[in-house]
């Protein structure tokens, strides 16, 4: 099975289900309910960060070519941001229903309903993935020791190089202000512009 590929799918179904739990209202009041939302976030991130590391990590190991390696990435970048502006304009598209929804003949909160739909998307790609990718076994895996000194070594020698020091600030502070842009925009169109009725193609372009 390889040493990524059992990570995407044992944390498949699990990703979808706490991604459910988040878009869901328990008969709880005051601190039970925000500590219920608080270990529904954090076991959702835990599945995140088990499928995330995972699929980056299986890049070079299914080739050792550095052309390939590149395409791949690139590949990889191009459709997680095609899915991930067609998500958020349909979680707004959502937002803007006021009357219930419909599903399997249950009614719900067009929230409800976005937490239902997403949530059964979300382990399709990893275990697709875990299906159809093979890891190249012919590539030789480095063995050597994984412990603190040796992360330590690594890191002080990934900030000695300059060009990666001052790549890494300008993509930290880049996502820094694409999510303060992101989170505002949406109190911009509602409040400010007040077309809340078009929040959705708003955000859908600005992405």
């Amino acid at each position: 099975m390889g040493r990524r590929r059992p990570w995407l799918l044992f944390a498949a179904i699990p990703f979808g289900f706490f991604y459910f739990c988040l878009w869901q209202i328990p008969n709880l009041t005051g601190f039970p309910q925000l500590l219920y939302y608080i270990v529904a976030l954090l076991l959702f991130r835990t599945c995140q960060t088990c499928i995330i590391i995972p699929h980056t990590a299986l890049t070079p190991e299914l080739t050792d070519d550095y052309d390939e390696r590149t395409t791949l990435s690139g590949w990889k970048t191009l459709f997680a941001t095609i899915s991930g502006v067609i998500a958020t304009w349909f979680v707004a598209k959502m937002a803007e229903q006021s009357s219930s929804c419909y599903f399997f003949g249950f009614v719900s909160s067009p929230y409800t309903f976005t937490g239902i739909i997403i949530s059964l998307i979300l382990p399709i790609p990893p275990i697709v993935t875990f299906l159809f990718i093979r890891e190249n076994h012919d590539i030789k895996i480095d063995n050597e020791d994984r412990g603190l000194k040796t992360i330590f070594t690594h890191i002080k020698l990934c900030l000695s190089n300059k060009a990666f020091s001052l790549l890494m600030a300008c993509s930290l502070f880049s996502w820094i202000m694409t999510q303060v842009n992101s989170t505002m925009i949406i109190f911009y169109i509602k409040y400010v512009i007040q077309a809340e009725h078009h929040l959705s193609w708003f955000i859908l372009i600005t992405q």
